[in-house]
């Protein structure tokens, strides 16, 4: 496995859940030891795309999402507020192991296993699997910047990424942008 295939199929995924698991930290007393997921395979209504069990799917799912900026806004707001609460008391209860390399579906029954984390993502203006795909997307434009920025070809990274050349012009017109959305989301309660 080439090292950008292993970045795309471990670093992504695990950046992610540690991004989720660090807006959501606690867990419930009523959680039951050992749950796990074992969800069916379902389509984004963003883009059509099945995901099964993550890998390639999960990766071609979260590359041909068309980002917006009113979305990506609306992302941004979602994340800033969830790693400013306090989740150890509504934890989601539906989960309580997920692989090191979770799916989109995992993280999207992760996130809907909290009333207050669904209803924050809602309030928010996008839907639970709107909002990790967004996240699946924001974290691969972030190595496709990097890769084009060592003068890797579009096309190149497009394959290694799985990032459409569109999301790699969105990526490259609305940089500065997406830079302080992503630092101000990012920031950790005090």
């Amino acid at each position: 496995m080439t090292p950008m295939r292993h970045a795309t199929r471990t670093l992504i995924p695990r950046l992610v859940l540690a991004a989720a698991v660090t807006a959501c930290a606690g867990k419930s007393a009523d959680t039951p030891a050992g749950t796990s997921v074992n969800v069916p395979p379902t389509r984004s209504p963003s883009t059509g795309v099945a995901s099964t069990n993550g890998g390639d799917a999960d990766e071609r799912e979260s590359g041909e999402y068309t980002l917006t900026m009113d979305e990506v806004r609306k992302w941004a707001a979602i994340t800033a507020k969830m790693n400013a609460t306090d989740f150890s008391k509504s934890a989601p209860t539906n989960v309580t192991d997920m692989s090191d390399n979770p799916t989109i579906d995992q993280l999207e029954k992760y996130f809907d296993g909290s009333p207050q984390i669904r209803a924050m993502i809602s309030d928010g203006g996008l839907d639970v699997r709107d909002f990790v795909v967004i996240t699946n997307t924001m974290m691969q434009g972030g190595l496709a910047q990097y890769m084009l920025s060592e003068g890797t070809s579009p096309d190149s990274v497009a394959k290694a990424t799985k990032l459409s050349v569109a999301n790699q012009q969105f990526f490259k017109e609305h940089k500065a942008e997406l830079a302080q959305l992503q630092a101000a989301a990012m920031k950790k309660k005090s």
